[in-house]
């Protein structure tokens, strides 16, 4: 699985390839980030689910 993080901007802040995942759930530690509004994306292979969240 491959997530990547995007500023508001579509600037890429973050980008990890994790290996040997099975469910749906992943803690991503996003404490370097600013505060803001980021898009997620998450790429499994088969499925691109793609996600909004703000860091106070």
């Amino acid at each position: 699985m491959q997530i990547q993080i995007y500023a508001i901007s579509g600037k890429l802040v973050y980008e990890q390839m994790l290996k040997g995942i099975s469910g749906n759930e992943v803690l991503v530690n996003v404490s370097s980030l600013k505060s803001g509004i980021y898009i997620v994306q998450m790429n499994t292979g088969q499925e691109i689910s793609v996600g909004k969240f703000s860091k106070l």
